[in-house]
C-alpha cells in the first residue's frame, strides 16, 4: 500500500512540476494577462481541474511559479559558488549565467508580479536577505581567505563594486557576452574586472 501512496505522490508531484514550467514558459513568452488557465492546461498536458487540484486561483500559481523560479536559480548558483572550481572561473560562470537568465527572461514579468503581490514581494525580500545575500557573502569571505580577493578590503566595498559591475552589464545586450564573435569583449571585461586598468595581476 505505501508503495502504491508514494507511486501516486511522485506522480502528483510531477504534474505539479509540470504545471509550474507550462506557466512559466507562457508567462514569459506571452506575459501573465495574455494566459488563461486553459493555455497553460493544454502546454501541461493535463486538465484545467488537474491545475485547481493544485492551486486555487491563477493568482495562487503565479506566485508559485515565482518562487519555484527563485528556488530553482538558487540551488544553480549554491551549486557553482560553493564548488571547487577557481575562483575567476566561478565569477565568470556566474555573469555569464546572470546575463543570458537576463535575456531570456521577460523584464516585465517580475516588476508585473511584484507590483501587483505584496506576499511574494515580501518573499522575495526575505529570500534576498537570508539565502541569496549570505551565500554570496560567504562566497567572497573564503576567497579572501584563500588569496583570491584582497583581504584588506571591507566586505561593503566589495559588495558596493559587484554590485555596480552587475548593473553596467545587466544593460547591455546579453550577445556581448555569449556571441563567440565577442569573446575578445568579453575577455576584456573579464580582465578588467578582475585586474583593473593597470592591468596588474596578482602574484
Amino acid at each position: 500500500m505505501g508503495d502504491v501512496m508514494n507511486g501516486f505522490e511522485r506522480l502528483k508531484q510531477k504534474k505539479k512540476m509540470n504545471i509550474l514550467q507550462a506557466a512559466f514558459d507562457l508567462f514569459n513568452e506571452k506575459g501573465i494577462k495574455q494566459v488563461k488557465i486553459s493555455d497553460i492546461a493544454k502546454k501541461a498536458d493535463v486538465s484545467q481541474v488537474t491545475i485547481y487540484n493544485h492551486f486555487t486561483n491563477k493568482e495562487e500559481l503565479i506566485r508559485e511559479v515565482i518562487k519555484d523560479y527563485t528556488h530553482k536559480k538558487f540551488e544553480e548558483y549554491s551549486s557553482l559558488l560553493e564548488s571547487d572550481e577557481p575562483f575567476h572561473e566561478v565569477i565568470e560562470k556566474f555573469i555569464l549565467d546572470k546575463v543570458e537568465a537576463l535575456d531570456t527572461l521577460n523584464k516585465d514579468l517580475l516588476t508585473e508580479v511584484l507590483d501587483r503581490d505584496e506576499e511574494l514581494k515580501v518573499f522575495v525580500d526575505h529570500f534576498y536577505k537570508h539565502y541569496s545575500m549570505p551565500l554570496f557573502v560567504s562566497f567572497i569571505q573564503k576567497a579572501q581567505e584563500n588569496g583570491d580577493v584582497d583581504p584588506t578590503l571591507s566586505l561593503e566595498a566589495i559588495m558596493l563594486y559587484l554590485d555596480m559591475v552587475k548593473k553596467q552589464i545587466e544593460s547591455l545586450p546579453a550577445d556581448y557576452f555569449t556571441d563567440s564573435r565577442q569573446s575578445k569583449f568579453r575577455n576584456d571585461i573579464m580582465q578588467l574586472f578582475f585586474y583593473g586598468v593597470s592591468g596588474r595581476k596578482q602574484q
